[in-house]
């Protein structure tokens, strides 16, 4: 599935230089923030098993700020049918009642 994903996007990527260039500078930043880090194959091979979260760009040509972001996809299912999503601690609720009475009638 990753190599599928990252195929596509390297696909769409290859296509569109402008959105390639954007994408890699926002990809670029990130790392720069200290968000996101590249991990290279020898640090891989010391771990069993190894996750990749996929990635796309997304373009919001109304934004001032980021006209493109990635959007990492934490929904997206391993070989071992579990996603990244799957595999969290679900907390107790931040805002207790929040989301539960949205049936009641406006007043």
């Amino acid at each position: 599935m990753a190599k599928v994903r990252l195929n596509g996007l390297n696909k769409r990527l290859s296509k569109d230089k402008k959105l390639h260039v954007s994408y890699d500078a926002a990809l670029s930043e990130m790392e720069g923030l200290g968000i996101i880090t590249e991990v290279s194959f020898e640090e891989t091979s010391h771990n069993d098993t190894v996750y990749y979260l996929p990635h796309h760009p997304v373009v919001k040509e109304s934004s001032l700020t980021t006209k493109v972001r990635p959007e990492f996809d934490a929904s997206a299912k391993g070989i071992n049918g579990l996603s990244l999503n799957d595999c969290l601690h679900t907390g107790p609720p931040l805002i207790p009642g929040f989301g539960t009475n949205f049936k009641e009638p406006f007043p």
